[in-house]
């Protein structure tokens, strides 16, 4: 399917757009927020409910208090913190900064005897994550409606839906499926983005941009691996600039002028991104006075400008590589304490990629639940090994399949759609296969709106490839 094609539908299938998509957020609803009351605690939800104290910080213009200079500052990125607070008051519990604020202390120091937020403040948390995954499912709705038609794009929201590692973390009070929202959100309006240009629609050009650069500084304000999506676009961008200036594969003057605009629209995404999330986040622009600062004895071991020297005269690109290195950091300390977990050589990372990843956390998997430590209840997913090969090749075929497709739309210098979904997908499986440092089911959810869409896609190429065979084997008896 060509990338001009891509988006052109017949009338019928367009009729049943709407009727689709209604059932399929009406399922999402259904699956993402039943009884999340009920849904087993899972203990670093603790640890996201006392950190939005952040919230009432940022909303009364404290963009320098010292507290954003702190640990819990570091220890995740803000989007999350501010909509866990918005959602507290809005069910009426008020978000007081300094109770939050000692219990976050107390909770990060308290090993198993970390503090529980009360019920009815973490239900409010997890109906922020549930609407996230249900954006989620819209977005991947959106994304497979545009490669193949509504029916496909069903299917594909069907199984995302479906997937136990997703139902299990749009139903806690976490960061994870926030981010795979926003980063869901930007491909689609990076792929709209493309599409605008090639048709030559400016003012929806110049929308997309909005929306892309809006969506992708979200990512990595809710999680800072969501600033992969940047990455991607950004560098997307530099491929197509250097393609069309050099006119590598061989097209007219105009051919590479389009394609010279594609690529400027994409490097735009990654400055105006990071402005918004600069914008959004005082973690990188507080400047407090640190000689009237007085901490308390429980606070001292959370100061950060004692970990980094300089840290309160450092600008925001500084700030920025800072929080990178802390989370790699802290990502390697885990490694240390969970050796039972650990992923320390190439071939690990593989295996867990394939059999974890595609398997035991894939959307072919079970969860069941089993009594822990603390009253926690532990979910434990399983699968059947050989569906981790069937789903892993499909996944490949999709990837491959789609390859094909983005080099038609180079070809044709329309880069579009799949040329966007392809480098997202290569660089989450790199990433995935080469960084992953424990077998934790958080670290393989990014993996998952991916994997959907390419073993979706996948068998739709092998079911047309068996259609062709078929009717060209038809043809062929009718001919003798």
């Amino acid at each position: 399917m060509s990338g001009e094609r891509q988006f052109q539908r017949p009338a019928g299938r367009r009729r049943i757009v709407t009727p689709l998509a209604v059932v399929v957020l009406l399922a999402a609803c259904a699956v993402f927020l039943a009884d999340l009351r009920g849904e087993p605690y899972f203990v670093d939800e603790g640890a996201m409910v006392y950190q939005s104290f952040y919230w009432p910080l940022f909303r009364d213009g404290h963009r320098n208090d010292y507290r954003w200079l702190m640990y819990p500052a570091f220890d995740h990125p803000p989007l999350s913190k501010y909509l866990f607070g918005l959602a507290q008051e809005l069910a009426g519990h008020p978000v007081p900064v300094g109770s939050h604020y000692r219990a976050w202390c107390r909770w990060i120091s308290g090993g198993i005897t970390w503090p529980r937020p009360g019920k009815q403040r973490l239900v409010a948390c997890r109906t922020v994550s549930a609407l996230s995954g249900i954006a989620a499912v819209a977005a991947i709705f959106a994304l497979a409606h545009r490669m193949r038609g509504p029916l496909f794009a069903a299917i594909v929201a069907a199984l995302f839906t479906y997937a136990p590692l997703v139902r299990t973390h749009a139903r806690r009070a976490m960061a994870d499926v926030m981010t795979e929202a926003a980063v869901l959100l930007s491909l689609l309006a990076t792929g709209w983005l493309l599409d605008s240009l090639r048709r030559q629609r400016y003012l929806q050009a110049g929308l997309a941009l909005g929306v892309a650069a809006l969506c992708g500084a979200a990512a990595p304000l809710a999680k800072l691996n969501g600033g992969l999506v940047v990455a991607v676009v950004g560098l997307l961008g530099a491929g197509l600039l250097l393609l069309g200036a050099t006119g590598r594969l061989g097209w007219s003057d105009g051919s590479s002028g389009r394609l010279v605009r594609a690529a400027l629209a994409c490097l735009l995404v990654p400055p105006l991104a990071f402005a918004v999330f600069t914008a959004l986040n005082p973690t990188l622009t507080a400047r407090p006075n640190l000689a009237a600062v007085r901490l308390q004895p429980f606070e001292r071991p959370f100061a950060m400008w004692h970990q980094y020297a300089g840290l309160n005269d450092a600008g925001p690109v500084k700030r920025a590589l800072l929080l990178a290195r802390f989370r790699s950091e802290v990502m390697a300390e885990g490694a240390r304490n969970f050796p039972d977990d650990r992923l320390e050589t190439l071939s690990q990372r593989l295996a867990a990629l394939w059999y974890d990843g595609f398997g035991r956390f894939g959307p072919l998997a079970v969860r069941s639940f089993r009594p822990g430590e603390d009253r926690l209840t532990i979910v434990v997913f399983r699968t059947w090994s050989p569906l981790a090969w069937i789903w892993g090749s499909l996944v490949l075929l999709g990837l491959a399949a789609s390859a094909r497709a983005a080099y038609r739309e180079l070809l044709s210098a329309r880069p579009g759609l799949y040329l966007v979904l392809v480098c997202y997908s290569v660089a989450i499986l790199l990433v995935t296969a080469l960084l992953t440092p424990l077998r934790w089911d958080r670290y393989y959810l990014p993996l998952q709106p991916v994997a959907v869409l390419m073993a979706t896609h996948g068998t739709a190429t092998l079911v047309a490839w068996f259609r062709e065979l078929i009717a060209a084997s038809s043809h062929s008896e009718r001919s003798r």
